[in-house]
């Protein structure tokens, strides 16, 4: 479905700019140990977003 595919990918991009804001504040106030945690936290968020959007296997499927 390209309009799921469309707003999953503005969701990722969303989360993706909230997180390269986040990082750059981290570095401007010298946080570098946040801007690892950050990057950890980014990619289980983008995981669980990409999870969420996936379309639920069983519900009128084949063999369930």
């Amino acid at each position: 479905m390209p309009s799921s595919t469309a707003a999953l990918a503005g969701d990722l991009r969303d989360l993706h700019d909230a997180y390269i804001f986040k990082v750059n504040a981290a570095l401007a106030d010298g946080r570098s140990e946040l801007v690892t945690e950050l990057g950890a936290d980014f990619v289980d968020e983008a995981q669980r977003t990409i999870v969420a959007a996936e379309p639920r296997h069983g519900a009128g499927a084949a063999g369930s």
